[in-house]
């Protein structure tokens, strides 16, 4: 018998994996204004439908409409898609908040090349959102971010980088 995982699982796999911090966690709110949900609406000039409808959902706050149609991108290897389920999460915006499963689709995002999931992941890290604060992890995704060559994001990632370091 054959088993084969959805990447949609990977972010529950991998949230079940990391070192969960037993102290209140503080909010991922307000720490990154560069990645915002609904970030992906910005720069969009049409084409991909399902990311148009995605887009719309988003832009209209349907956001248990769009948690689906996202679902689907990510699994389609969608980064921006991941990165927005990952906010969706964080926030409980059309689902229930799970620090846990947004950090998950963040690493999933960062994994595969997403700059500002790069940068969240590192400010996860960090300040301990989510899971123990880890230095040297927070020191890694931190500098990938950085070094992406996001401009949006390589001012905020240098900022945690030098704060980590005082």
């Amino acid at each position: 018998m054959r088993i084969s995982l959805s990447l949609t699982c990977l972010p529950c796999l991998l949230a079940a994996s990391l070192p969960v911090a037993a102290k209140a966690e503080p909010s991922l709110s307000g720490l990154i204004n560069e990645s915002r949900p609904g970030d992906a609406t910005v720069s969009y000039s049409g084409g991909d439908t399902d990311r148009g409808v995605v887009i719309a959902r988003l832009r209209q706050r349907e956001f248990a409409e769009a948690v689906p149609l996202l679902l689907k991108l990510a699994d389609a290897g969608e980064s921006w898609a991941m990165r927005e389920l990952g906010w969706l999460y964080a926030e409980g915006n059309g689902v229930p908040v799970d620090s846990a499963r947004a950090l998950g689709w963040f690493y999933e995002a960062a994994i595969i090349g997403d700059s500002r999931s790069m940068l969240l992941v590192g400010v996860a890290f960090s300040r301990g959102w989510g899971v123990d604060p880890d230095q040297g992890l927070a020191a890694f995704w931190l500098a990938k971010a950085r070094d992406s060559g996001d401009r949006h994001v390589a001012g905020a990632a240098a900022d945690e980088l030098r704060r980590l370091a005082a």
